[in-house]
């Protein structure tokens, strides 16, 4: 539960950058 948490925290506060390369890398597949 504890990594699930700290998993969804990390999702929360990706930079835009971070962002933009996970939906790039999505629409790549």
């Amino acid at each position: 539960r504890l990594k699930l948490k700290s998993m969804g925290i990390e999702m929360d506060e990706l930079t835009e950058e971070q962002k933009e390369y996970l939906s790039s890398w999505t629409v790549g597949t």
